[in-house]
């Protein structure tokens, strides 16, 4: 089984996975670096997180065109194919 996002080529560990041209699929310290999602043109923050992140730079987004909304998942269903 593979998995669902590999890191960059051309770029280190800090950066966060990508999954398609332009997504990325990031821990909330990847949600927390403003700079490095600027500079990977990320135009939107998905949480996905169940309990949330706190301490997100809802302001630095906001000052970047970057888009914030959040999910209300608290697990995985079962029953998705």
């Amino acid at each position: 089984r593979g998995l669902v996002g590999q890191q960059i080529p051309e770029r280190d560990g800090d950066f966060p996975p990508s999954v398609g041209t332009g997504i990325f699929v990031g821990s909330k310290y990847h949600a927390q670096d403003v700079d490095t999602l600027v500079r990977l043109g990320v135009t939107g923050v998905l949480n996905c997180a169940s309990s949330g992140i706190r301490q997100l730079p809802h302001d630095k987004y906001e000052e970047n065109g970057i888009e914030y909304q959040f999910t209300n998942v608290s697990e995985d269903s079962h029953s998705y194919p």
